[in-house]
């Protein structure tokens, strides 16, 4: 459950992760600086901040922050969310989100980015105030998946993965249970980042992953009337072949 309040105090707060801003200056700073150190420094900010997972939030959480924000009195003061989340242990937590945006550019009517350690369909640990917190994953709370699928319908899924965002694919492990992401950013170009189907997740260098693995978009797939961003993508290394489920960036 996820509401807005404006707050002054945040006694249980989970702030966003700043890794990929502090790559990014990291590779500014030392242009030089080779993929499998910036592996090691992109893995150990990793445990220490996370990663930011987009959660978008269906419709009706949305008008509800939507009211919230235009009553507020001061409109140029942060709308602080107040969640509701049911840890491992059975106890509901009451935690403060950062504030949620409504600029459409995660296809969605609004969301928020909170930071990761692991996350699944079920639940997530992310950091609240210095400590690795598990809850459980909300009814409401939307995250940007993809599949493997069984090569003959489309539609049997063999592993699911839970992504930060939206991007095509860039390669699979040959056991399917590890996804490969790579980041729009340039200075991030040489390393990626490794999902497996645990819900666990890691950095490694490009040069790691074996990118002759060609992935190709298919044309024909089943579609979805409810996902207009549908996609599917075909990994082929020699006879064998893997194809991966996704959803496009919106307007791709």
């Amino acid at each position: 459950m996820v509401y807005g309040q404006k707050v002054s105090i945040k006694p249980f707060s989970i702030t966003q992760s700043d890794l990929i801003g502090d790559l990014k200056s990291a590779k500014k700073a030392n242009p030089n600086i080779n993929a499998d150190e910036l592996v090691k420094i992109a893995n150990t900010l990793l445990e220490k901040q996370g990663l930011n997972f987009v959660f978008a939030f269906d419709s009706n959480t949305c008008q509800k922050i939507e009211q919230a924000k235009k009553s507020r009195k001061d409109q140029s003061a942060p709308l602080n969310l107040r969640a509701a989340l049911k840890s491992s242990s059975g106890e509901t937590a009451s935690l403060l989100l950062p504030e949620a945006a409504f600029d459409n550019t995660n296809c969605a009517a609004c969301y928020v980015s909170l930071p990761m350690l692991e996350i699944t369909g079920k639940d997530f640990v992310t950091i609240v105030e210095g400590k690795n917190l598990k809850f459980y994953l909300p009814s409401n709370f939307i995250l940007n998946e993809m599949s493997l699928v069984d090569g003959k319908d489309l539609t049997t899924v063999k592993t699911n993965w839970k992504v930060p965002f939206r991007t095509t694919p860039l390669s699979i492990s040959d056991d399917g249970n590890i996804l490969y992401l790579d980041f729009a950013d340039s200075e991030l170009k040489d390393i990626a980042l490794m999902v497996y189907g645990e819900g666990t997740f890691q950095f490694c260098a490009r040069k790691e992953i074996n990118l002759e693995k060609k992935g190709v978009l298919l044309n024909t797939f089943p579609k979805d009337a409810n996902n207009p961003n549908l996609a599917f993508v075909k990994f082929t290394d020699g006879d064998s072949s893997q194809i991966v489920r996704f959803s496009k960036n919106c307007g791709n």
